[in-house]
């Protein structure tokens, strides 16, 4: 019995060790972060882009609004407002859109108040392009009265009208129009533009 007993210590001594390693699985996970939401733009925000030319006059950054250095009597350029006096603008919901911001912008020199400038701008601020809807309506005055972002195109509307508010359709009221604005190759650009009437008519 002491033999078998001894016989069965050794071969457990020769059997036994330290235990194996256990295996090491390395899972490599890729993480796709989500696109950081377009900045929040508020009224200070606004007051603070740069003014596209207009009224003959250069681009400049805006202070409190309006553009600086303009001298007495000569008029102003600044933001423009609508009806509710809120400034008129829109925001892509996109945040690699560009544009991703367009805003409207009022002046007048002298008391005379000329068409609206659109404003195109990149996520950051920076000025992309303008246009001038004087350029498609060739009236005197053309006031934007609301934009509304739309699938990637910037819905904007206006009325267009000579003097104190004739229209070309009806001499007692202003023409209203819309069209979808973006950029293409660089340029301000327009599509779905939507007359009061024709021109002549």
């Amino acid at each position: 019995m002491t033999g078998v007993a001894g016989l069965a210590l050794m071969l457990s001594a020769c059997t036994s060790g330290p235990p194996p390693t256990p295996s090491t699985v390395t899972v490599t996970a890729t993480v796709t972060a989500e696109p950081a939401s377009p900045p929040a733009i508020t009224d200070q925000v606004l007051e603070n882009l740069t003014a596209p030319p207009m009224c003959q006059r250069q681009s400049g950054r805006l202070v409190d609004g309006k553009l600086p250095g303009i001298p007495a009597g000569d008029g102003e350029t600044g933001l423009a407002m609508n009806a509710d006096k809120k400034y008129v603008w829109a925001q892509s919901t996109d945040p690699q859109a560009s544009p991703s911001l367009v805003v409207a912008f009022s002046c007048n020199a002298g008391g005379v108040e000329w068409p609206n400038v659109l404003g195109f701008f990149g996520v950051h601020g920076d000025l992309l392009g303008s246009y001038d809807l004087g350029d498609i309506d060739r009236l005197e005055h053309s006031k934007v009265s609301s934009i509304d972002y739309r699938g990637g195109l910037f819905h904007v509307e206006w009325a267009a009208y000579e003097g104190a508010g004739s229209g070309t359709c009806v001499e007692t009221e202003p023409d209203l129009e819309s069209a979808d604005f973006y950029v293409a190759d660089g340029k301000p650009a327009y599509t779905e533009l939507h007359l009061a009437c024709e021109r002549g008519d």
